[in-house]
């Protein structure tokens, strides 16, 4: 019980640097790592998912709704680079980076693409589960 609650105490501590990362903002200036860490677990105990869990604490203690990097945010659910997801998208490597560094906003149309990947992406996981049934 107390290892499965310092592996879940790592992998909320982990996720909210992943977010902060992603989401350019720096949430230590609303406590220590560990006190958000006590927030996010409470959210958790609630019913939220981890990733739930952290919006709720940044929107209760910003008073704000912060949205994490799309590029990044795509890439990782996908599993893939960037590199990897400007070949997909036709697009070039550069145009990639200045968005996932907001050099530049991400087109409507890109994130709209994102979502389609990630729906490919789940589809072709249910074909293969399907196929090896058969």
């Amino acid at each position: 019980m107390i290892l499965r609650k310092k592996r879940r105490r790592t992998d909320v501590l982990k996720a909210i640097k992943t977010f902060e990362k992603e989401a350019r903002v720096d949430l230590s200036v609303l406590g220590t790592y560990d006190d958000l860490a006590d927030k996010v677990e409470e959210l958790m105990e609630e019913g939220y998912g981890i990733d739930s869990a952290i919006q709720m604490m940044t929107i209760e203690l910003l008073g704000e709704k912060v949205e994490p990097n799309p590029v990044k945010s795509a890439c990782r659910r996908l599993g893939i680079t960037q590199k990897q997801l400007a070949k997909e998208l036709s697009v070039s490597e550069d145009t990639v980076g200045k968005w996932a560094r907001g050099v530049v906003d991400t087109p409507q149309w890109a994130i709209r693409m994102f979502e389609l990947l990630e729906i490919e992406k789940k589809f072709e996981t249910i074909k293969r589960i399907i196929s090896d049934e058969l």
